[in-house]
């Protein structure tokens, strides 16, 4: 496994990526975080795609929801990202794309078909 590439403890949250509708404030992508029950949890900008690698937007991921992660001992709960259809990005992809080069990426086009394209970004509720 890679040095950058944080182990698995057993405690990983998937954390779906899927492309919003809507533009960040300067003009920059934001990408919907959608939790396991489909909800989806925050909106991420990322103003520069072709600079930020997936690894820091895993990172800025992990910042943002940090208050929903569980904490055992001294382990806290990791984030993994996946494509829009629920498979993982892989630890190698994480540290070699860029968040550009994954959303152009073939698997990311296949993912996005496959699930039916793009989110909004909002607060849903679960129905009950």
């Amino acid at each position: 496994m890679d040095a950058a590439a944080p182990e698995r403890t057993g405690l990983e949250l998937v954390i779906t990526l899927r492309t919003s509708k809507e533009s960040g404030s300067n003009g920059g992508l934001v990408l919907a975080c959608v939790g396991p029950t489909g909800t989806t949890l925050a909106g991420v900008e990322v103003p520069e795609p072709e600079q930020e690698s997936v690894r820091d937007l895993a990172n800025r991921v992990s910042e943002r929801l940090e208050a929903l992660l569980a904490h055992v001992g001294d382990r806290t709960q990791q984030v993994l990202l996946a494509y829009p259809d629920g498979s993982l990005v892989e630890d190698g992809e994480a540290d070699t794309l860029t968040v550009a080069g994954l959303l152009s990426s073939p698997s990311w086009k296949v993912a996005e078909a496959s699930s039916g394209g793009a989110a909004s970004v909002g607060t849903s509720s679960p129905s009950r």
